[in-house]
């Protein structure tokens, strides 16, 4: 399995609040319960504040319980509920 991606995660800069939010976060099904997104997701924030960011947060799933509680255990915190409306065209 040399050289395959096993998760990826993005950021975006918010200027010039001097924060950070993370997003699509993903680990491939085959690389799962490895702890292959903690450590991505911990080693990016811890990143993200050496590098000077004020703050870092990320969009959660509520019905993602596995991600959640991930981000709970590396010291997320919930800050706020939305929901995601569609439109369609009849």
């Amino acid at each position: 399995m040399d050289g395959e991606i096993a998760a990826v995660a993005r950021y975006a800069i918010a200027l010039p609040d001097r924060g950070a939010r993370i997003g699509s976060v993903y680990t491939r099904a085959s690389f799962r319960k490895r702890g292959i997104a903690s450590a991505l997701v911990g080693s990016l924030a811890r990143h993200l504040f050496e590098g000077g960011q004020q703050w870092v947060s990320l969009l959660a799933d509520n019905a993602n319980s596995t991600s959640t509680e991930l981000y709970q255990r590396l010291g997320f915190t919930p800050s706020f509920r939305s929901a995601s409306v569609s439109f369609v065209s009849h």
